[in-house]
């Protein structure tokens, strides 16, 4: 195939794909959590998702900020009651509670030792609604639950010492979600069974323990909506900040591509004799 017929191509494709209605999702930003610029050693604020902090701190746990022993800042979670959980509690930008859309919510977790951690997804304001239960035992088994499953479905193991990665994600619009654990998919499709109520909230933190020995660290918490699912074969647009930001679909770059690649071949084709 000629490259002026690939030229022609990526353009009928660019520019179906850059003006046709719906062709790709808007991504909202909804939390980013990172801690830089926290100070380190210090108790974390609960100024919420707009500085990129969490709104509650349970009692029975203390959160620091810490720049060891993950590669960057991070909030490190420990217990310190013997008879209570605890953690922290991280809502969204303006208070959102999504019903409808996709959310996608990401983070890394490294646990100092096999103890008993969890990751709770939950409503705005209260936590009456399990969209998701993520529990993680001292015996280095990882379960998950929501509001339409039997507690304690194994999904997979975690160890101590590294980097953990999780993803989750939401299709509220089929009420399923599906669950990624170190980089392995080992949920799928999986009815969460709330019908009542949106996703507002991710809780993190330490069972309760007697020896009082249970410690998380967490980092790069990242939450996003979109606010459709993008069409078949579409590419969504990249993360759009909540104060307005900015999308590039994939069919402007197609068209930017085509149309520089025509403006090079007319450029460097050797000029007619009927310049002369």
């Amino acid at each position: 195939m000629s490259s002026t017929r690939v030229l022609s191509i990526l353009l009928v494709v660019g520019l179906t794909s850059y003006a046709a209605p719906g062709a790709w999702a808007t991504i909202y930003l909804a939390l980013d959590a990172d801690f830089e610029g926290k100070p380190v050693n210090q108790p974390i604020g609960t100024g919420g998702a707009a500085v990129g902090e969490p709104v509650e701190i349970v009692q029975s746990t203390d959160a620091i900020v810490r720049d060891t022993p993950m590669p960057s800042r991070c909030l490190e979670m420990s217990d310190i009651h013997a008879y209570f959980a605890g953690g922290a509690a991280f809502e969204f930008l303006d208070s959102a509670e999504y019903t409808t859309g996709l959310v996608k919510i990401e983070m890394d977790l490294w646990f100092e030792e096999l103890e008993d951690y969890f990751v709770y997804v939950r409503e705005q304001g209260t936590a009456a609604q399990t969209f998701a239960n993520i529990r993680f035992s001292g015996g280095g088994i990882v379960v998950a639950e929501d509001a339409d499953t039997t507690p304690g479905q194994v999904v997979g193991t975690y160890e101590a010492d590294r980097v953990v990665p999780i993803v989750i994600q939401f299709d509220l619009d089929k009420g399923v979600w599906h669950l990624t654990l170190d980089g392995m998919r080992v949920l799928a499709d999986e009815p969460h069974g709330v019908t009542e109520r949106g996703v507002g909230q991710v809780i993190i933190g330490v069972s309760h323990d007697e020896d009082l020995d249970g410690k998380v660290n967490l980092d790069n918490l990242l939450v996003t909506w979109n606010d459709s699912p993008p069409a078949c074969g579409a590419v969504p647009g990249i993360p759009k900040p909540a104060d307005g930001g900015y999308i590039l679909p994939l069919g402007l770059a197609l068209c930017v591509i085509a149309l520089g690649g025509v403006v090079m071949r007319w450029s460097a084709k050797p000029a007619s004799r009927d310049a002369f």
